[in-house]
């Protein structure tokens, strides 16, 4: 991804976590039941109606950990162009030429700034410790997103203003970027829930980089630019 675009370890890392926390859960839902009927066994009509109750509360627990050891330990960001049950699944969806065609900006930048934002879509200051021990806040913290503002330089598709504003979700399809760092950069607008709104981002399945590395994605974007910018 580049010295300064990384997408945020989480997208593989976050899913593990989940998993860990839904475990323990089902554990300790199991293990108040032992409790509870350890503390009848003398008493053989206080355990039948313990039974009774508790039963159901230690099969959703059992049926909980089950569920999370069969589900595919790889879920994460979910990348659109890779579900080949749609019905307009393209192989070619993250192509160079495609995303080129479907963003509304396609541009070289500098990240001048970054913005966290609370839940409230306010600007947030960074409170750590975070999640999983993260420099930066992932899915269960606190957190709407990050604004990154970036300097335009240089423009290979649409007529972008001199400086775009670029929301990254707290979610498994977040990116980060390093404030300084030049980026060449694949641009569309979303709609985030509330109360983020409509908001121009970035595709972290497409084919946005970091320089130095995208020497060779420049030259590609130069060809394919004479003619639609």
């Amino acid at each position: 991804m580049g010295s300064g675009w990384r997408l945020d370890p989480l997208a593989s890392g976050e899913p593990a976590y989940k998993r860990r926390i839904a475990v323990r859960i089902g554990l300790i839902a199991i293990f108040q039941v032992a409790c509870a009927l350890s503390g009848t066994a003398n008493r053989t009509g206080d355990r039948i109606s313990a039974m009774r109750v508790l039963f159901p509360k230690f099969w959703s627990g059992l049926g909980l950990i089950l569920v999370i050891l069969v589900a595919p330990a790889n879920a994460g960001a979910f990348c659109v162009g890779w579900d080949k049950s749609l019905p307009n699944y393209d192989p070619n969806y993250y192509s160079v030429s495609h995303e080129f065609l479907r963003s509304k900006y396609v541009v070289k930048a500098k990240v001048i700034k970054e913005t966290w934002l609370g839940e409230d879509g306010k600007e947030k200051t960074l409170q750590p410790p975070f999640q999983n021990g993260g420099p930066k806040p992932w899915g269960f913290d606190p957190y709407a997103g990050a604004v990154y503002e970036v300097r335009v330089e240089d423009s290979f598709k649409g007529y972008a203003p001199a400086t775009l504003r670029l929301f990254s979700e707290n979610s498994t399809a977040r990116f980060w970027f390093d404030v300084g760092s030049e980026q060449v950069l694949f641009v569309s607008q979303e709609n985030f829930d509330p109360p983020i709104g409509d908001s121009l981002t970035i595709d972290t399945c497409g084919n946005s980089l970091s320089l130095p590395k995208a020497h060779v994605l420049l030259k590609a974007l130069r060809r394919l630019a004479s003619p639609t910018k």
